[in-house]
Protein backbone atom coordinates (compact mmCIF):
# COMPACT_ATOMS: atom_id res chain seq x y z
CA UNK A 1 0.00 0.00 0.00
CA UNK A 2 1.11 3.51 -0.87
CA UNK A 3 2.76 6.02 2.10
CA UNK A 4 0.47 8.21 1.37
CA UNK A 5 -2.35 5.93 1.42
CA UNK A 6 -1.02 5.06 5.03
CA UNK A 7 -1.11 8.47 5.77
CA UNK A 8 -4.68 9.50 5.03
CA UNK A 9 -5.76 6.61 6.85
CA UNK A 10 -3.75 7.20 10.24
CA UNK A 11 -5.45 10.47 10.37
CA UNK A 12 -8.78 9.23 9.30
CA UNK A 13 -8.80 7.07 12.42
CA UNK A 14 -7.49 9.30 14.50
CA UNK A 15 -10.28 11.58 14.03
CA UNK A 16 -12.48 9.17 14.64
CA UNK A 17 -11.58 7.45 17.51
CA UNK A 18 -10.51 11.08 19.17
CA UNK A 19 -13.58 12.35 19.12
CA UNK A 20 -16.76 11.15 20.28
CA UNK A 21 -19.85 12.10 18.76
CA UNK A 22 -23.08 13.02 20.86
CA UNK A 23 -25.82 14.46 19.82
CA UNK A 24 -24.98 16.48 16.17
CA UNK A 25 -21.26 17.27 17.57
CA UNK A 26 -17.91 15.94 18.58
CA UNK A 27 -15.97 16.86 21.59
CA UNK A 28 -12.67 15.77 21.90
CA UNK A 29 -11.19 13.01 24.27
CA UNK A 30 -9.07 13.11 27.56
CA UNK A 31 -7.28 11.60 29.93
CA UNK A 32 -7.00 7.64 29.61
CA UNK A 33 -9.32 7.35 26.70
CA UNK A 34 -6.89 9.42 24.36
CA UNK A 35 -4.26 6.95 25.35
CA UNK A 36 -6.35 3.97 24.86
CA UNK A 37 -7.69 5.47 21.16
CA UNK A 38 -4.10 5.87 20.55
CA UNK A 39 -2.98 2.22 21.33
CA UNK A 40 -5.94 1.32 19.07
CA UNK A 41 -5.14 3.52 15.98
CA UNK A 42 -1.62 2.16 16.48
CA UNK A 43 -2.76 -1.30 16.90
CA UNK A 44 -4.83 -1.44 13.58
CA UNK A 45 -2.05 0.23 11.97
CA UNK A 46 0.75 -2.37 12.95
CA UNK A 47 -2.07 -5.36 12.22
CA UNK A 48 -2.42 -3.86 8.67
CA UNK A 49 1.11 -3.41 7.85
CA UNK A 50 1.93 -6.89 9.24
CA UNK A 51 -0.60 -8.44 6.90
CA UNK A 52 0.58 -6.40 3.77
CA UNK A 53 4.15 -7.67 4.91
CA UNK A 54 3.04 -11.13 4.82
CA UNK A 55 1.37 -10.83 2.10
CA UNK A 56 4.03 -9.91 0.25
CA UNK A 57 6.34 -12.30 1.62
CA UNK A 58 4.24 -14.99 0.74
CA UNK A 59 4.23 -13.59 -2.93
CA UNK A 60 7.61 -13.19 -2.83
CA UNK A 61 7.81 -16.83 -1.64
CA UNK A 62 5.68 -18.39 -4.13
CA UNK A 63 7.39 -16.73 -7.20
CA UNK A 64 10.68 -18.21 -5.39
CA UNK A 65 9.04 -21.35 -5.47
CA UNK A 66 7.70 -21.21 -9.14
CA UNK A 67 11.18 -20.33 -10.34
CA UNK A 68 13.05 -23.16 -8.41
CA UNK A 69 9.73 -25.69 -9.74
CA UNK A 70 10.98 -24.56 -13.38
CA UNK A 71 14.43 -24.63 -12.95
CA UNK A 72 14.01 -28.39 -11.69
CA UNK A 73 11.54 -29.30 -14.33
CA UNK A 74 13.93 -28.07 -16.80
CA UNK A 75 16.85 -29.71 -14.86
CA UNK A 76 14.72 -32.78 -15.19
CA UNK A 77 14.68 -32.25 -19.21
CA UNK A 78 18.48 -31.99 -19.59
CA UNK A 79 18.44 -35.45 -17.83
CA UNK A 80 16.07 -36.54 -20.38
CA UNK A 81 17.64 -35.51 -23.37
CA UNK A 82 21.47 -36.30 -21.66
CA UNK A 83 20.12 -39.87 -21.67
CA UNK A 84 18.61 -39.96 -25.17
CA UNK A 85 22.20 -38.49 -26.10
CA UNK A 86 24.04 -41.68 -24.74
CA UNK A 87 21.44 -43.85 -26.55
CA UNK A 88 21.86 -42.63 -29.94
CA UNK A 89 25.58 -43.05 -29.32
CA UNK A 90 25.50 -46.43 -27.68
CA UNK A 91 22.29 -48.08 -28.56
CA UNK A 92 23.27 -51.64 -26.78
CA UNK A 93 24.06 -49.50 -23.46
CA UNK A 94 22.83 -51.29 -20.15
CA UNK A 95 20.61 -50.46 -17.52
CA UNK A 96 22.38 -47.56 -15.89
CA UNK A 97 22.08 -44.81 -13.04
CA UNK A 98 23.75 -41.41 -12.91
CA UNK A 99 24.04 -38.18 -11.66
CA UNK A 100 25.64 -35.01 -12.32
CA UNK A 101 25.37 -31.33 -11.34
CA UNK A 102 23.47 -28.80 -12.91
CA UNK A 103 22.49 -24.58 -12.47
CA UNK A 104 23.70 -25.02 -8.49
CA UNK A 105 21.40 -27.95 -8.31
CA UNK A 106 21.50 -32.24 -9.29
CA UNK A 107 19.85 -34.29 -12.14
CA UNK A 108 19.58 -38.11 -11.67
CA UNK A 109 18.88 -40.57 -14.70
CA UNK A 110 17.91 -43.83 -14.29
CA UNK A 111 18.04 -46.04 -18.13
CA UNK A 112 16.08 -49.62 -17.34
CA UNK A 113 17.37 -52.30 -19.70
CA UNK A 114 15.37 -53.08 -23.04
CA UNK A 115 12.34 -54.98 -21.95
CA UNK A 116 10.26 -56.00 -24.95
CA UNK A 117 11.50 -53.80 -27.25
CA UNK A 118 11.22 -50.66 -25.17
CA UNK A 119 13.25 -49.19 -22.09
CA UNK A 120 12.15 -46.65 -19.31
CA UNK A 121 14.32 -43.65 -18.92
CA UNK A 122 13.24 -41.43 -15.92
CA UNK A 123 15.13 -37.90 -14.79
CA UNK A 124 14.47 -35.85 -11.42
CA UNK A 125 16.13 -32.30 -11.03
CA UNK A 126 16.85 -30.93 -7.69
CA UNK A 127 16.99 -27.22 -7.32
CA UNK A 128 17.08 -26.24 -3.51
CA UNK A 129 15.32 -29.64 -2.93
CA UNK A 130 12.41 -28.20 -5.22
CA UNK A 131 11.88 -31.78 -6.72
CA UNK A 132 10.61 -32.40 -10.40
CA UNK A 133 10.79 -35.91 -12.19
CA UNK A 134 10.08 -36.80 -15.75
CA UNK A 135 9.70 -40.01 -17.92
CA UNK A 136 9.27 -40.84 -21.39
CA UNK A 137 9.20 -44.82 -22.91
CA UNK A 138 11.79 -45.07 -25.78
CA UNK A 139 11.01 -47.90 -27.97
CA UNK A 140 12.39 -49.57 -30.91
CA UNK A 141 10.92 -49.17 -34.62
CA UNK A 142 8.44 -52.69 -34.81
CA UNK A 143 7.71 -54.21 -38.09
CA UNK A 144 4.45 -55.96 -37.90
CA UNK A 145 4.05 -59.03 -40.60
CA UNK A 146 1.43 -60.93 -40.79
CA UNK A 147 1.86 -64.95 -41.06
CA UNK A 148 -1.90 -65.83 -42.37
CA UNK A 149 -1.20 -68.94 -43.72
CA UNK A 150 0.40 -72.30 -42.06
CA UNK A 151 2.43 -72.08 -45.31
CA UNK A 152 2.70 -69.71 -47.91
CA UNK A 153 4.74 -70.14 -50.98
CA UNK A 154 6.14 -68.50 -54.16
CA UNK A 155 6.07 -69.93 -57.74
CA UNK A 156 7.92 -72.92 -56.44
CA UNK A 157 4.77 -74.68 -55.10
CA UNK A 158 4.72 -77.38 -52.71
CA UNK A 159 5.81 -80.81 -53.05
CA UNK A 160 4.70 -83.47 -50.34
CA UNK A 161 5.77 -87.26 -49.34
CA UNK A 162 4.01 -89.80 -47.74
CA UNK A 163 2.68 -89.04 -44.44
CA UNK A 164 3.67 -85.52 -44.37
CA UNK A 165 1.26 -82.77 -42.72
CA UNK A 166 0.45 -79.27 -43.00
CA UNK A 167 -1.58 -78.36 -39.89
CA UNK A 168 -2.95 -75.14 -40.87
CA UNK A 169 -3.98 -73.36 -44.55
CA UNK A 170 -2.12 -72.87 -47.35
CA UNK A 171 -1.34 -70.63 -49.82
CA UNK A 172 0.84 -71.53 -52.97
CA UNK A 173 1.38 -69.79 -56.39
CA UNK A 174 2.39 -73.11 -57.28
CA UNK A 175 1.32 -76.69 -57.75
CA UNK A 176 0.82 -78.54 -54.67
CA UNK A 177 2.06 -82.15 -55.58
CA UNK A 178 2.08 -85.21 -53.89
CA UNK A 179 4.97 -87.33 -55.08
CA UNK A 180 6.95 -91.10 -54.79
CA UNK A 181 3.61 -91.94 -53.26
CA UNK A 182 2.54 -95.52 -53.39
CA UNK A 183 -0.92 -96.24 -54.30
CA UNK A 184 -3.32 -95.35 -51.31
CA UNK A 185 -0.40 -93.53 -49.36
CA UNK A 186 -1.46 -90.30 -47.75
CA UNK A 187 -0.94 -86.81 -46.95
CA UNK A 188 -2.49 -84.13 -45.08
CA UNK A 189 -3.83 -80.57 -45.11
CA UNK A 190 -5.60 -80.26 -42.11
CA UNK A 191 -7.56 -76.28 -43.50
CA UNK A 192 -7.89 -74.76 -46.56
CA UNK A 193 -6.07 -74.85 -50.12
CA UNK A 194 -5.11 -71.99 -52.60
CA UNK A 195 -3.56 -72.89 -55.44
CA UNK A 196 -2.98 -69.71 -57.75
CA UNK A 197 -2.63 -69.13 -61.46
CA UNK A 198 -4.21 -71.20 -64.06
CA UNK A 199 -2.52 -74.66 -65.15
CA UNK A 200 -1.57 -75.20 -61.64
CA UNK A 201 -2.90 -77.88 -59.90
CA UNK A 202 -3.24 -80.36 -56.97
CA UNK A 203 -2.05 -83.92 -57.89
CA UNK A 204 -1.12 -86.71 -55.61
CA UNK A 205 -0.33 -88.61 -58.29
CA UNK A 206 -0.93 -92.42 -57.29
CA UNK A 207 -1.37 -91.34 -53.70
CA UNK A 208 -4.11 -88.92 -52.32
CA UNK A 209 -4.31 -85.40 -50.57
CA UNK A 210 -6.59 -85.40 -47.74
CA UNK A 211 -7.59 -81.85 -47.62
CA UNK A 212 -10.36 -80.06 -44.39
CA UNK A 213 -11.40 -84.34 -43.49
CA UNK A 214 -12.01 -82.49 -40.20
CA UNK A 215 -12.41 -79.13 -40.27
CA UNK A 216 -14.41 -79.03 -43.65
CA UNK A 217 -12.70 -76.90 -45.55
CA UNK A 218 -12.37 -75.77 -48.71
CA UNK A 219 -10.19 -76.45 -51.84
CA UNK A 220 -9.20 -73.90 -54.83
CA UNK A 221 -7.15 -74.49 -57.55
CA UNK A 222 -7.33 -74.64 -61.56
CA UNK A 223 -7.47 -78.19 -61.94
CA UNK A 224 -7.29 -81.68 -59.12
CA UNK A 225 -6.43 -84.99 -59.12
CA UNK A 226 -6.51 -87.74 -56.50
CA UNK A 227 -7.77 -85.41 -53.87
CA UNK A 228 -10.67 -85.89 -51.07
CA UNK A 229 -11.53 -82.39 -49.76
CA UNK A 230 -14.12 -81.79 -46.65
CA UNK A 231 -15.59 -79.16 -48.01
CA UNK A 232 -16.17 -77.53 -51.51
CA UNK A 233 -13.55 -77.54 -54.38
CA UNK A 234 -13.72 -74.53 -56.59
CA UNK A 235 -11.76 -75.25 -59.78
CA UNK A 236 -11.46 -72.52 -62.58
CA UNK A 237 -13.01 -73.01 -66.05
CA UNK A 238 -11.00 -74.43 -68.67
CA UNK A 239 -9.54 -76.47 -65.82
CA UNK A 240 -10.75 -79.83 -64.46
CA UNK A 241 -12.09 -81.05 -61.16
CA UNK A 242 -10.54 -84.44 -62.48
CA UNK A 243 -11.31 -87.05 -60.08
CA UNK A 244 -11.13 -85.17 -56.96
CA UNK A 245 -13.84 -85.96 -53.84
CA UNK A 246 -15.61 -82.71 -52.30
CA UNK A 247 -18.01 -83.66 -49.50
CA UNK A 248 -20.18 -80.16 -50.44
CA UNK A 249 -19.74 -80.42 -53.99
CA UNK A 250 -17.63 -78.85 -56.72
CA UNK A 251 -18.02 -75.53 -57.99
CA UNK A 252 -17.22 -74.24 -60.83
CA UNK A 253 -15.57 -70.32 -61.28
CA UNK A 254 -14.67 -68.04 -63.89
CA UNK A 255 -12.06 -66.22 -62.04
CA UNK A 256 -8.40 -67.14 -61.84
CA UNK A 257 -7.04 -67.31 -58.27
CA UNK A 258 -4.73 -64.37 -58.37
CA UNK A 259 -1.05 -65.03 -56.35
CA UNK A 260 -0.17 -63.41 -53.66
CA UNK A 261 3.44 -61.78 -53.30
CA UNK A 262 5.23 -63.30 -49.97
CA UNK A 263 4.27 -61.14 -46.99
CA UNK A 264 8.29 -59.57 -46.42
CA UNK A 265 9.71 -57.08 -49.00
CA UNK A 266 13.01 -56.94 -50.04
CA UNK A 267 13.27 -53.27 -48.40
CA UNK A 268 12.10 -54.72 -44.63
CA UNK A 269 14.87 -57.51 -45.00
CA UNK A 270 17.58 -54.45 -45.70
CA UNK A 271 16.06 -52.11 -42.62
CA UNK A 272 16.72 -55.71 -40.78
CA UNK A 273 20.14 -55.65 -41.57
CA UNK A 274 20.41 -52.01 -40.94
CA UNK A 275 19.45 -52.88 -37.40
CA UNK A 276 21.73 -55.68 -36.86
CA UNK A 277 24.31 -53.43 -38.02
CA UNK A 278 22.95 -50.61 -35.20
CA UNK A 279 23.40 -48.43 -38.84
CA UNK A 280 22.99 -44.64 -37.78
CA UNK A 281 25.28 -44.07 -40.68
CA UNK A 282 27.46 -45.37 -43.62
CA UNK A 283 29.12 -47.26 -40.92
CA UNK A 284 28.38 -50.53 -38.78
CA UNK A 285 29.17 -49.82 -35.41
CA UNK A 286 27.89 -53.59 -34.42
CA UNK A 287 30.06 -55.63 -36.53
CA UNK A 288 31.56 -58.63 -35.25
CA UNK A 289 35.20 -58.43 -34.62
CA UNK A 290 37.11 -59.99 -35.63
CA UNK A 291 35.78 -60.87 -38.77
CA UNK A 292 35.34 -64.80 -40.29
CA UNK A 293 33.89 -68.32 -39.39
CA UNK A 294 32.68 -68.42 -35.38
CA UNK A 295 31.75 -71.45 -33.15
CA UNK A 296 29.38 -71.48 -29.81
CA UNK A 297 31.11 -74.85 -28.53
CA UNK A 298 29.67 -77.49 -26.46
CA UNK A 299 28.47 -76.01 -23.45
CA UNK A 300 29.24 -72.54 -24.23
CA UNK A 301 26.95 -69.60 -23.91
CA UNK A 302 26.96 -66.38 -25.81
CA UNK A 303 24.98 -63.34 -25.40
CA UNK A 304 24.92 -61.83 -29.02
CA UNK A 305 23.37 -59.03 -31.03
CA UNK A 306 22.60 -56.31 -32.81
CA UNK A 307 25.28 -58.46 -34.59
CA UNK A 308 26.98 -58.30 -38.34
CA UNK A 309 28.65 -61.63 -38.56
CA UNK A 310 31.12 -61.29 -41.92
CA UNK A 311 31.14 -64.86 -41.89
CA UNK A 312 29.25 -68.19 -40.84
CA UNK A 313 28.40 -69.57 -37.85
CA UNK A 314 27.99 -72.80 -36.28
CA UNK A 315 26.31 -73.52 -32.58
CA UNK A 316 27.56 -77.41 -31.07
CA UNK A 317 25.84 -79.30 -29.02
CA UNK A 318 24.63 -77.76 -26.45
CA UNK A 319 25.58 -74.65 -27.37
CA UNK A 320 23.39 -71.82 -26.76
CA UNK A 321 22.88 -68.11 -28.62
CA UNK A 322 21.42 -65.84 -26.44
CA UNK A 323 19.61 -62.90 -28.74
CA UNK A 324 19.97 -59.52 -27.39
CA UNK A 325 19.01 -58.26 -30.98
CA UNK A 326 18.83 -58.83 -34.67
CA UNK A 327 22.06 -60.94 -36.07
CA UNK A 328 22.66 -61.04 -39.55
CA UNK A 329 25.09 -63.55 -40.90
CA UNK A 330 26.65 -62.89 -44.54
CA UNK A 331 27.66 -66.85 -44.26
CA UNK A 332 25.95 -70.00 -43.34
CA UNK A 333 24.31 -70.87 -40.52
CA UNK A 334 24.40 -74.53 -38.71
CA UNK A 335 23.09 -75.48 -35.32
CA UNK A 336 24.32 -79.22 -34.69
CA UNK A 337 22.27 -81.55 -32.77
CA UNK A 338 21.26 -79.88 -28.87
CA UNK A 339 22.11 -76.55 -30.02
CA UNK A 340 19.84 -74.02 -28.84
CA UNK A 341 18.89 -70.18 -30.40
CA UNK A 342 16.57 -68.19 -28.11
CA UNK A 343 15.47 -64.67 -27.74
CA UNK A 344 16.97 -62.99 -24.54
CA UNK A 345 13.82 -62.52 -22.03
CA UNK A 346 13.90 -59.27 -22.79
CA UNK A 347 11.88 -59.11 -25.91
CA UNK A 348 8.74 -59.47 -23.77
CA UNK A 349 5.97 -60.21 -26.41
CA UNK A 350 8.33 -59.35 -29.79
CA UNK A 351 9.59 -61.24 -32.12
CA UNK A 352 12.89 -61.58 -33.33
CA UNK A 353 15.07 -62.98 -36.62
CA UNK A 354 18.81 -63.98 -37.71
CA UNK A 355 18.72 -63.42 -41.32
CA UNK A 356 21.51 -65.48 -43.32
CA UNK A 357 22.59 -64.51 -46.36
CA UNK A 358 23.86 -68.22 -47.64
CA UNK A 359 21.93 -71.15 -46.01
CA UNK A 360 20.49 -72.60 -42.63
CA UNK A 361 20.99 -76.05 -42.03
CA UNK A 362 18.98 -77.10 -38.49
CA UNK A 363 19.76 -80.80 -37.52
CA UNK A 364 18.47 -83.18 -35.35
CA UNK A 365 16.92 -81.83 -31.76
CA UNK A 366 17.69 -78.45 -32.12
CA UNK A 367 15.30 -75.92 -30.12
CA UNK A 368 14.64 -72.18 -31.59
CA UNK A 369 12.13 -70.52 -29.52
CA UNK A 370 11.09 -67.04 -28.76
CA UNK A 371 11.68 -64.93 -25.28
CA UNK A 372 9.11 -66.80 -23.27
CA UNK A 373 6.59 -64.44 -23.31
CA UNK A 374 3.14 -66.02 -25.04
CA UNK A 375 3.03 -64.60 -28.67
CA UNK A 376 7.06 -64.22 -28.97
CA UNK A 377 8.74 -66.25 -31.63
CA UNK A 378 12.27 -67.13 -33.57
CA UNK A 379 12.71 -66.60 -37.12
CA UNK A 380 15.25 -67.40 -39.50
CA UNK A 381 15.26 -66.49 -42.57
CA UNK A 382 17.71 -66.69 -45.52
CA UNK A 383 17.90 -64.74 -48.61
CA UNK A 384 20.05 -67.37 -50.35
CA UNK A 385 18.65 -68.70 -53.96
CA UNK A 386 18.77 -72.46 -53.88
CA UNK A 387 15.92 -73.71 -55.10
CA UNK A 388 16.58 -77.32 -55.84
CA UNK A 389 17.92 -80.41 -53.44
CA UNK A 390 20.85 -82.57 -55.01
CA UNK A 391 21.00 -86.16 -52.56
CA UNK A 392 22.69 -86.25 -50.74
CA UNK A 393 23.22 -82.82 -49.68
CA UNK A 394 26.20 -82.50 -47.08
CA UNK A 395 24.87 -81.62 -43.84
CA UNK A 396 28.09 -81.67 -41.89
CA UNK A 397 29.19 -78.44 -43.84
CA UNK A 398 26.19 -77.21 -46.14
CA UNK A 399 27.14 -77.96 -49.76
CA UNK A 400 26.22 -76.60 -53.20
CA UNK A 401 23.83 -79.59 -53.24
CA UNK A 402 21.66 -78.53 -50.34
CA UNK A 403 18.54 -76.02 -50.55
CA UNK A 404 18.51 -72.57 -48.96
CA UNK A 405 17.35 -73.60 -45.65
CA UNK A 406 17.16 -77.66 -44.36
CA UNK A 407 15.34 -78.40 -41.43
CA UNK A 408 16.69 -81.81 -39.23
CA UNK A 409 14.32 -84.09 -37.50
CA UNK A 410 12.71 -83.45 -34.66
CA UNK A 411 13.43 -79.39 -34.45
CA UNK A 412 11.75 -77.74 -32.26
CA UNK A 413 11.03 -74.57 -34.41
CA UNK A 414 8.99 -71.56 -34.99
CA UNK A 415 9.38 -69.27 -38.05
CA UNK A 416 11.14 -70.26 -41.33
CA UNK A 417 11.39 -68.02 -44.22
CA UNK A 418 13.12 -68.25 -47.66
CA UNK A 419 12.59 -65.14 -49.88
CA UNK A 420 13.86 -66.84 -52.82
CA UNK A 421 15.01 -70.51 -52.28
CA UNK A 422 13.89 -73.93 -51.39
CA UNK A 423 12.90 -74.87 -47.49
CA UNK A 424 12.94 -78.62 -47.14
CA UNK A 425 11.66 -79.97 -43.37
CA UNK A 426 12.89 -83.87 -42.98
CA UNK A 427 11.30 -86.60 -41.11
CA UNK A 428 9.68 -86.38 -37.72
CA UNK A 429 9.98 -82.93 -36.97
CA UNK A 430 7.42 -79.90 -36.65
CA UNK A 431 7.56 -75.85 -37.70
CA UNK A 432 5.47 -73.01 -36.46
CA UNK A 433 5.17 -71.58 -40.18
CA UNK A 434 6.88 -71.67 -43.33
CA UNK A 435 7.07 -69.15 -46.43
CA UNK A 436 9.19 -69.63 -49.44
CA UNK A 437 9.40 -70.10 -52.89
CA UNK A 438 9.54 -73.45 -52.74
CA UNK A 439 8.73 -76.06 -49.94
CA UNK A 440 9.66 -79.90 -49.50
CA UNK A 441 7.76 -81.88 -47.02
CA UNK A 442 9.52 -85.22 -46.22
CA UNK A 443 7.85 -88.51 -45.21
CA UNK A 444 5.89 -88.06 -41.57
CA UNK A 445 7.38 -84.09 -41.67
CA UNK A 446 4.66 -82.01 -40.01
CA UNK A 447 3.98 -77.78 -40.15
CA UNK A 448 1.73 -76.71 -37.49
CA UNK A 449 0.40 -73.33 -37.61
CA UNK A 450 0.19 -71.06 -34.61
CA UNK A 451 -3.08 -68.54 -35.50
CA UNK A 452 -1.20 -65.71 -33.19
CA UNK A 453 1.59 -65.48 -36.23
CA UNK A 454 -0.97 -63.52 -37.97
CA UNK A 455 -0.36 -60.48 -35.73
CA UNK A 456 3.96 -61.13 -35.19
CA UNK A 457 5.22 -57.98 -34.49
CA UNK A 458 8.91 -57.99 -34.69
CA UNK A 459 11.47 -56.06 -33.03
CA UNK A 460 15.00 -55.89 -33.76
CA UNK A 461 15.77 -55.66 -30.06
CA UNK A 462 18.38 -53.31 -29.16
CA UNK A 463 19.32 -53.00 -32.52
CA UNK A 464 16.54 -51.54 -33.81
CA UNK A 465 15.71 -47.98 -34.71
CA UNK A 466 14.54 -46.38 -31.23
CA UNK A 467 12.00 -43.14 -30.78
CA UNK A 468 10.56 -41.60 -27.99
CA UNK A 469 7.05 -41.01 -26.80
CA UNK A 470 4.88 -41.20 -23.61
CA UNK A 471 7.21 -37.83 -23.09
CA UNK A 472 5.32 -37.19 -18.97
CA UNK A 473 5.89 -35.33 -16.02
CA UNK A 474 5.52 -38.14 -13.21
CA UNK A 475 6.61 -36.49 -10.11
Amino acid sequence: MPTKNIKNLFKNLTRSISFKLIGGGAKPLKGVSAILGVILILTVILTMVMSISLTSWNEQKNVRNALKSAQSYFAAEAGIEDALLRLKKNPTIAATSYNFNIAGGTTSVTISENIGGSRNISAQGNISNRIKKLGIVYTTSIAKISFFYGAQIGNGGIEMRTNSKIQGNIYSNGSILLIEAESGEKSFIRDEVFVASNGNQINSQAGIIEIGKESKADAHAHSCINATIGGKLYWVTGGSPGNCVAEKGNVEQSEEIPKENLPITEEQIQKWKDEACCKTDSACPCLHSPAGDLTIEIDETKNWGPEKIEGSLRIKNKGVLNMKGTIWITGNLIVENGGTIKLDPNYGSMSGLIIVDGKILIENGVTLKGSGTTGSFQMLLSTNATKTIIEPCNLNKIDANCPAIYIGNTAKTSIFYASDGLIVLDNNMEVREITGHKLLLKPNAVLNYDSGLANTKFSGGSGASWQASNWQEIE
